[in-house]
């Protein structure tokens, strides 16, 4: 299609019907002077008709187009390159999410490691200390016959070697004591713990049995309990 375009103005009429009438004679009046003309870039040539005044006016209807064209093609142009952005940032934050998330979940595997870790240190520790425990329970009541008799040996081997000591005599019959003499509680812990194996001796030698013995000692203070009858 081709533009054309008339175009003319007129005084203003009071009378509407005169005003219309005195408008089309002005338009007819232009109409001998219409020609062709170039209206549009030499980029991009168009040919419209049109009068002088319709010439300037079709100019400047298609510098306006050609200037909102642009615009439009700027705005989507702009439009893509925000989408493109809003799309790269987007991937970008997906992928940095992506790592967070790993990195949170390495985290955790490690802090459970960790308190897995500590959990059985915890446990093994609290093994020694019950084991540690066990064991002085076991060698407390020992303490004192063990050094007793020990005493005793290397008393009579002095005595053996005709070593004039004040103490010996004291040291060997102390240690006879205590290797000769009964030793409730000593023997107690010793059939608790299953070093001794004579229950029934027990209570024929001391009327009651071991269980019965145990309860008496834990009765007492701590360092008589440990000491012998």
């Amino acid at each position: 299609m081709i533009s054309t375009l008339v175009y003319c103005e007129t005084k203003p009429n009071p009378n509407r019907q005169r005003g219309l009438i005195q408008a089309k004679g002005c338009l007819a009046n232009e109409i001998p002077s219409v020609i062709q003309v170039n209206v549009s870039s030499e980029a991009c040539p168009e040919d419209a008709f049109a009068n002088e005044a319709g010439t300037f006016l079709l100019k400047s209807i298609k510098l306006m187009e050609g200037k909102i064209n642009g615009l439009e093609k700027e705005a989507a142009q702009q439009a893509e390159r925000q989408a493109n952005e809003a799309k790269a940032l987007k991937e970008q934050q997906a992928k940095e999410n992506q790592a967070l998330r790993e990195e949170v979940a390495q985290l955790k595997e490690q802090q459970a490691k960790e308190n897995q870790a500590l959990k059985e240190g915890a446990e093994l520790q609290a093994r020694l200390s019950e084991a540690l425990e066990q064991e002085i329970m076991i060698l407390q009541p020992l303490k004192r016959p063990a050094i007793g008799i020990r005493n005793r040996f290397y008393g009579t081997f002095l005595r053996s070697q005709e070593r004039n000591i004040i103490s010996l005599p004291t040291i060997i019959t102390e240690g006879n004591r205590i290797a000769h003499d009964g030793d409730v509680v000593t023997d107690t812990f010793l059939l608790k713990h299953d070093l001794l194996h004579y229950a029934g001796t027990f209570k024929t030698l001391y009327g009651v049995s071991w269980e019965f013995a145990l309860g008496l000692c834990s009765m007492l203070p701590v360092p008589f309990a440990y000491s012998s009858f």
